[in-house]
């Protein structure tokens, strides 16, 4: 990608094709977006690239994720050689793009570039609410609960997860599994349960193998990103991301521990 000139040009941009979008003026945000497309193009061929919203994204990825089921096992090697971070959020208009051609029924060259988009910011969960509502119209069921499984793998954010239950409650409720769908639902809109109501929560959730809370092991890989940067000298985001893993275990203890 040739490098824009000044930081706010991009944002400038990106601001501009949001705006649009909530708009729902696609046909000018396509035409803006394939535009900025041709002139500032990624060499896929060439480099890995990624985007990451933080320091806890970054160090998670390549110390954790890539070792993960969710990276094919014969592109780590390359990945560890070769990849660039990105300085702008090109994620977002590979996204935007994917989301306008969705709105003109170009299915299959909407998943490309969301799922490039996923590849290169592969925490971003608007991202996945894209692919979802694509395999949702393409009755993908199995698509559909894969995107979910790794959505509540991957989500640190308490105002994302409840937007993944919400969403999730959906799916259930259109395919009559209704139980599990009421529940997602509650939840989702922060009610409060006793204790024998959490019972039943657990169980209803380990019966469709759902992550109840934040993934266990994220936040462990977490508190260790916090050693790691503590170590560095760089304290102000390990101050900052300890204050994220507290709240997951404080969200967790909800539900888990009473």
């Amino acid at each position: 990608m040739e490098e824009l000139s000044e930081d706010y040009l991009f944002e400038k941009f990106r601001m501009e094709c949001y705006h649009l979008l909530r708009k729902e003026n696609y046909s000018l945000v396509r035409k803006k977006i394939e535009n900025f497309l041709e002139k500032y193009p990624l060499k896929i061929s060439e480099e890995n690239y990624f985007y990451f919203n933080n320091k806890f994204e970054e160090n998670f990825y390549f110390i954790f994720f890539i070792h993960s089921k969710y990276v094919n096992v014969s592109q780590k090697e390359d990945v560890l050689k070769n990849y660039k971070i990105l300085k702008y959020d090109y994620p977002f208009i590979l996204a935007a793009y994917g989301e306008t051609l969705i709105e003109f029924d170009e299915f299959s060259k909407a998943k490309y570039f969301l799922e490039l988009a996923n590849k290169i910011s592969p925490f971003d969960i608007g991202i996945l609410r894209q692919l979802l509502r694509i395999y949702c119209i393409e009755l993908d069921r199995e698509k559909i609960e894969e995107i979910f499984n790794y959505a509540l793998d991957i989500v640190y954010d308490e105002y994302y997860l409840f937007y993944i239950y919400e969403f999730l409650s959906e799916y259930y409720l259109q395919i009559n599994q209704i139980e599990i769908g009421n529940l997602l639902s509650q939840i989702a809109k922060e009610e409060s349960f006793n204790v024998a109501e959490k019972h039943y929560i657990k169980d209803l959730f380990n019966k469709y193998d759902i992550n109840l809370g934040f993934n266990e092991e994220l936040i462990s890989h977490m508190e260790y990103i916090v050693n790691l940067l503590n170590k560095k000298g760089d304290f102000t985001e390990s101050y900052l991301l300890n204050q994220d893993c507290a709240d997951l275990k404080r969200f967790n203890r909800k539900f888990k521990y009473y």
